[in-house]
């Protein structure tokens, strides 16, 4: 992909290099420039996306779809989309095809479930590659977990565990139940100040050991592309986010419900999960980063324009936080006013609810855990397929125990001296 792209003459003296021809002498070499964009340049996955995304603005009037696709559906090279019919999928596929092709850019290798979609992509009646048989997963990107030591019984440096945690590619979160073990783990490696190779001391090495013990369920993880067959009909699309915090963390994590008559189709989203500071942290303060969090997530999630959210719901389980949100944000300290007024300011009291922490899936990204619950973290709250009517519900959660964060005020008066004097003398 990047080696399409030309680079105007002005710039191609930054990709200058030196090169020996066979007649050159070693301290004359022959001086080149590369005329293309450089794999591997800081800048180059930069300018390529601006290249084109900047190609397919000229298609906008023809191809509004398309161009949709090019820039909302693409990872680099790689085009990822899905439409209902065979026919649609086909059309979007060639004006895709067709836009790249226009300034150089040719897409290859297409997988589909469809073999009359493949067909015509591949431009062949019989033969070549195989339809993707529904059910079945087609990997568009591949992240293995692996380090030098992850699989020996030596206990790791303090590098190799952070390499173990920089090689999980999960932008999405929906491994966070697992990593958030290995961040609490590598926090406390840097509050010890152990160096970059000395291996791990015992009590640190046996939560390294516990961690490994759940690679094997990571591995076997599988998320649905599909989050559900009757979105586009459904009577109600909500999304919900739960949030939560504990000694060593906070996360938040988000489910798409989707609703036609009695059918109810809950899906994973995306989820976030942060190690509590190195610094001490009372818990509702954690427990109120979690809620921002959680805020910020949903709103990233609602804009994605093919999912027709109609409404928002959060869910915590800290009673003082939603005790905190239904006062004026001015009474608190700093931390507590700024929070809450952000919270306030993009979410409303109404679409915030109690859940217990057994039934809250965001408490599973905030610990270390031997066996993680990946069923409810992947599937949700089993009592989101009820009824909203028979949903949890708590609305009287009572005086704040902890007014640490209330702001006290204090009338100071000061009387002059010499005016106390005068009233004595009188």
């Amino acid at each position: 992909m990047f080696h399409q792209i030309n680079v105007r003459e002005a710039d191609m003296h930054v990709q200058r290099f030196l090169w020996c021809d066979k007649d050159d002498a070693l301290d004359k070499p022959s001086v080149y420039v590369m005329r293309a964009l450089t794999f591997g340049i800081s800048c180059a996955p930069f300018i390529a996306h601006y290249v084109r995304n900047k190609n397919a603005d000229n298609f906008v009037p023809q191809h509004p779809r398309a161009v949709d696709a090019i820039k909302n559906h693409h990872y680099v090279d790689d085009f990822i989309d899905s439409e209902d019919s065979e026919q649609v999928a086909l059309d979007l596929a060639e004006a895709v095809k067709a836009i790249h092709a226009s300034e150089g850019f040719y897409i290859r290798n297409w997988a589909s479930n469809s073999a009359l979609v493949l067909a015509r992509l591949e431009k062949r009646v019989t033969g070549g590659q195989a339809p993707v048989q529904l059910g079945a997963s087609e990997k568009v990107l591949v992240c293995e977990v692996e380090a030098r030591r992850n699989t020996s019984n030596l206990s790791p440096t303090k590098r190799e565990v952070l390499q173990v945690l920089m090689s999980i590619f999960d932008p999405l979160g929906f491994l966070s139940h697992f990593t958030i073990a290995l961040k609490i783990l590598l926090q406390e490696i840097w509050r010890l100040r152990i160096d970059w190779d000395e291996e791990l001391p015992d009590d640190l090495y046996s939560k390294w050991r516990q961690w490994k013990t759940t690679v094997s369920q990571m591995l076997s993880i599988e998320i649905p592309r599909c989050y559900s067959l009757n979105l586009n009909k459904a009577t109600d699309v909500q999304l919900h986010t739960f949030v939560d915090a504990g000694e060593y963390g906070y996360a938040a994590v988000s489910y798409l419900r989707v609703q036609l008559g009695n059918d109810v189709d809950l899906s994973l989203i995306a989820a976030k999960s942060k190690v509590a500071p190195l610094s001490p942290v009372s818990i509702p303060r954690l427990e109120l980063q979690s809620v921002i969090t959680g805020v910020r997530l949903a709103s990233k999630t609602e804009v994605i324009p093919r999912l027709p959210i109609k409404r928002k719901v959060f869910w915590t389980d800290s009673s003082t936080v939603l005790k905190w949100l239904t006062m004026d944000p001015r009474q608190f300290r700093q931390f507590v006013m700024y929070r809450v007024a952000e919270i306030l300011e993009n979410t409303n009291l109404q679409q915030w609810r109690w859940v217990p922490s057994r039934l809250n899936p965001a408490d599973l990204a905030t610990k270390q855990e031997s066996k993680v619950d990946s069923d409810t973290w992947i599937n949700g709250p089993y009592f989101l397929k009820a009824d909203e009517n028979d949903w949890l519900s708590r609305k009287d959660f009572g005086p704040i125990d902890d007014s640490v964060e209330i702001r006290h005020h204090a009338l100071h008066i000061q009387i002059p001296k010499q005016q106390l004097v005068m009233n004595k003398a009188s």
